[in-house]
């Protein structure tokens, strides 16, 4: 999630212990509707997250790791939701218990986008070292963007992402440069509107420059606001002896390598890095790997050959 407020200690010996408290609105629960209107709690989903640590017996340190108060509020059409997160590092979503009323008959059409946009939210924390204080959180364009590649596939460019959280959504636009300063729109993929779990995307570019594409993302929420992603380029004139097509990539139970130069051995690696244990079966030029045993997430392919070796992002989405 983007919105963040993030709290300092003022205890002079650990300057660098500090709380951050990433927070957003994610959905309106409407209680009792009817003809006058209807009860309404907000749902949030939060991430709070402890750097650092006050020794016992400094400014009320008692490891540092627990707070006095920790709490979320906002004020959404002059109705006013507060709710206390947990005093210790964790993330989750946590409804209000306000129930405050909103007039429109049986609340027809009411969301959290028509409620709550444009509100701010505010976080209030208070602990070792740390004065009761509020800081606004503000909620720009709530999308926490987990990985954004671009491959050449064949005669062709493959841009993926993928995102951590989203909420209000709408869509993406797919920018593309020669220069990385002169951009132009080749495409939209839509959003997910709001979501707390993992979301893969992908895009294919059929007419790349010759040379050089810079590639960006553009992110638009349904308040039309919108935001960049950083930039990734890959070159469409290179070409290696031994380059593979891997189809289908975001990947279900199996993916498929083809063209492939012997000798060679296959490696996939988790984002950490580590090696994992894939059944592979391979015949002269191509290879199936069986996913059925692997989560959905990112992963890179490492096809070793005989002069070099090449390395895919490949994405699993079950």
């Amino acid at each position: 999630m983007s919105a963040q407020a993030v709290f300092v200690s003022n205890c002079a010996p650990y300057p660098n212990y500090t709380i951050t408290v990433k927070a957003t609105p994610i959905s309106l629960v409407i209680k009792n509707a009817a003809a006058w209107g209807c009860n309404i709690d907000v749902v949030f989903a939060y991430t709070l997250s402890v750097n650092g640590s006050i020794a016992n017996g400094w400014c009320g340190g008692g490891g540092g790791g627990s707070l006095n108060n920790a709490k979320l509020s906002i004020n959404c059409s002059g109705g006013n939701f507060g709710i206390e997160i947990p005093h210790t590092a964790a993330t989750g979503t946590i409804m209000t218990g306000n129930n405050q009323g909103f007039y429109t008959p049986y609340c027809t059409g009411v969301t959290a986008n028509s409620y709550c946009s444009g509100a701010n939210t505010f976080a209030t924390v208070s602990g070792p070292g740390i004065n009761n204080s509020t800081i606004s959180l503000n909620n720009a364009l709530p999308i926490e963007l987990f990985a954004f590649t671009a491959e050449k596939v064949n005669e062709h460019i493959v841009l993926y992402w993928s995102t951590a959280s989203e909420v209000n959504n709408d869509f993406f636009t797919i920018e593309k440069s020669s220069d990385a300063s002169h951009w132009e729109e080749i495409g939209t993929v839509k959003g997910a509107g709001t979501s707390t779990t993992n979301r893969y995307y992908s895009f294919t570019d059929e007419n790349a420059y010759q040379g050089l594409n810079y590639y960006r993302l553009k992110q638009t929420d349904y308040n039309k606001n919108f935001k960049y992603s950083y930039i990734v380029d890959v070159n469409a004139l290179q070409t290696k002896a031994s380059d593979f097509i891997m189809y289908p990539n975001p990947a279900g139970k199996t993916v498929s390598l083809y063209g492939l130069q012997k000798p060679i051995s296959i490696n996939v690696l988790d984002e950490l890095g580590q090696k994992l244990d894939i059944p592979v079966d391979m015949d002269e030029s191509s290879a199936k790997l069986n996913l059925e045993a692997m989560t959905q997430g990112v992963y890179s392919v490492t096809v070793i050959g005989a002069t070099e070796t090449i390395t895919k992002k490949l994405i699993i989405q079950n």
